[in-house]
């Protein structure tokens, strides 16, 4: 008999282990747990916290594969891939819930039954981390997941702690691992990547399977093949390995595909037929949208998208901080930038510039101070409240399908000297006449069609610093217009204040956090 420690954790024993119900396994528990005691593993702090918190709360998860990168998933520098149990499913919601991660969906034809995406944002590392959440083991090719293998009890069983993570038995991630990288394997995208000189992947598959082997125990995989997957045999798990320790061609390669996936056919979504033509309208459909027309996939908050503003004075930072922001999410979401202090410029509102400007350089032509600013002009601030109300209308349509959209400036009530009504300013309501009258109620319509954001942040930076980093404009100008934010009182609104004065990288975290929160 093994000396043997069982999956509860209790003091040493001879005899069989309990959790999945073999002395091999508990042989293996007792190896983990001897190597965790050697093993001390960095993560970052939002990661550390989570691990934490699933284990208080008593969730049964595993990070279920790629624990040769461990360390890596644990930095947040790729995503982690828990396998959680079914029935905790609602005490691990609601621990994510309680560390701030949200719900996020891939596009419909990456959506795969029992596996979703949650996001969390660590502030102090500054990461986005992401974790890829499964309560079934599914595998396939990445087009489809054509298969679903019901281990994860025992799968879960096996785990034990290796740092602040729990992972499976070496046996168990090794026997998925073989099945995952034959099942995926395309002699046509094989030929594709030799085609325009891909760097192969089969060096870290080699290198994976090594280590993998490395920490398992023979007679563990072959109990794992005969009690879990007697369908598959010791055999054929032996050809499949093989294949990936070395050069193998092609034919044999996609031969062993097909026989492993004859096997696994009870355990399919679909038909083997079914599922060849899910996955040429799939890869035709990525190469179009992806390649041709430039749009990579990217998710969706299940919460609904936002339009979130940023509004400052010249000099504040706003465009530095709507491009940091967007470097920072549209690597993971849906996100589009949209600048409502300069809209793009209709067809009529080009040949209005036009002529003011050949006005302006005639004699006279040019109205002086406080005089009557001209017809031309009230048209010309009458388009350009037009561009924006459109402009605006497509970033709340973005907004509301799901996207998040980064508005660089923004109509503001309370702020009338930037991106609010012109002609009213000018001439004053009771003054104003005919034809006046009538551009200045088409201006002020157009400017009613603005509802608050979903989150506005209002960078307020001192009129004098703002005038000393905006050199290129007049220095009444950029005071002026800073003046008018910094001497607002914006208590009791919804705006989020942000110090602006600081530097751009404190602004920009600051920004991030109050961001991530309200999403």
């Amino acid at each position: 008999m093994a000396e043997v420690i069982d999956s509860s954790g209790g003091r040493l024993t001879r005899g069989r282990s309990r959790g999945a119900g073999n002395v091999l396994t508990g042989v293996r528990l007792y190896v983990a747990e001897e190597t965790h005691a050697r093993v001390e593993r960095a993560a970052v702090p939002l990661v550390a916290r989570l691990c934490e918190e699933l284990g208080r709360a008593g969730v049964r998860y595993c990070q279920f594969k790629s624990n040769w990168r461990l360390d890596r998933w644990l930095q947040g520098e790729g995503d982690l891939d828990l396998l959680v149990e079914r029935g905790d499913a609602g005490r691990f919601a609601g621990v994510l819930e309680g560390l701030g991660f949200k719900l996020a969906r891939p596009t419909g034809d990456r959506q795969v039954p029992g596996v979703c995406d949650y996001y969390g944002f660590d502030s102090e590392a500054r990461k986005l981390v992401h974790l890829h959440v499964h309560y079934q083991l599914v595998l396939g090719h990445d087009l489809t997941k054509n298969f679903r293998l019901p281990l994860e009890r025992p799968y879960l069983e096996s785990a034990l702690p290796d740092g602040p993570i729990h992972v499976p038995a070496p046996e168990f991630e090794l026997v998925l691992f073989v099945l995952r990288m034959v099942l995926k394997y395309s002699a046509a995208e094989a030929a594709a990547s030799r085609l325009v000189g891909a760097k192969s992947a089969g060096g870290a598959v080699r290198e994976e399977l090594a280590f993998l082997e490395a920490r398992s125990a023979r007679e563990g995989v072959e109990r794992i093949l005969r009690e879990h997957l007697p369908f598959i045999g010791v055999r054929f798990f032996d050809e499949c390995s093989n294949t990936l320790r070395g050069e193998c061609p092609a034919w044999r390669r996609w031969a062993l595909r097909r026989r492993l996936e004859r096997c696994l056919g009870t355990h399919a979504r679909r038909t083997h037929a079914a599922d060849g033509l899910v996955k040429v309208g799939r890869r035709v459909k990525r190469f179009f949208l992806e390649r041709v027309a430039g749009r990579p996939a990217r998710k969706r908050l299940a919460a609904g998208g936002a339009l979130v503003a940023l509004v400052g004075g010249d000099g504040a930072g706003k465009t530095t901080a709507v491009e940091g922001l967007h470097g920072w999410l549209s690597k993971k979401f849906v996100v589009r930038r949209f600048h409502l202090g300069k809209p793009p410029r209709s067809v009529l509102t080009l040949a209005v510039i036009v002529a003011l400007r050949l006005r302006d350089r005639l004699p006279g032509g040019k109205p002086r101070d406080g005089a009557f600013p001209g017809y031309l002009r009230f048209l010309r601030w009458l388009l350009a409240s037009r561009d924006r109300r459109r402009l605006y209308e497509r970033a709340r349509r973005f907004a509301t399908n799901g996207g998040i959209a980064l508005c660089d400036r923004f109509p503001v009530e309370r702020l009338r000297l930037m991106d609010g009504p012109n002609i009213a300013r000018a001439v004053g309501t009771e003054r104003a006449r005919g034809l006046v009258r009538l551009m200045l109620e088409a201006e002020e319509r157009n400017y009613r069609q603005f509802m608050e954001p979903d989150l506005l942040f209002v960078l307020r930076v001192d009129p004098e610093t703002a005038v000393r980093r905006k050199t290129i404009e007049s220095e009444e100008h950029v005071r002026s217009r800073s003046r008018e934010l910094w001497e607002q009182d914006w208590t009791g609104t919804r705006a989020h204040v942000v110090d602006a004065g600081r530097p751009a990288a404190e602004v920009l975290a600051h920004i991030q956090s109050a961001l991530w929160r309200n999403l």
